[in-house]
């Protein structure tokens, strides 16, 4: 069984993590294009990590993280 190739739906890329398990499901992850933080991640079939990415851009995705930036550690024990 070959890898599925990661999936583009507007602003949410999916892409396999590990797998696929005995009963055939790879672990996917959904991330926001451009930054880190991970939406979604979960044992799916293409098809169902799909659609779970379908509902995160149609229920509209959560504000990204605040970005925490530290020049020096003073700075970073002050916030």
């Amino acid at each position: 069984m070959s890898r599925p190739k990661p999936v583009a739906l507007g602003d949410v890329r999916l892409s396999v993590v590990r797998g696929p398990r005995a009963d055939g499901l790879w672990y996917w992850r959904a991330r926001r294009s451009g930054a880190r933080d991970t939406l979604w991640s979960g044992w799916a079939t293409r098809e169902e990590a799909i659609a779970q990415a379908e509902r995160l851009v149609s229920d509209g995705l959560p504000a990204p993280a605040p970005q925490l930036r530290a020049d020096t550690l003073a700075e970073l024990f002050a916030t």
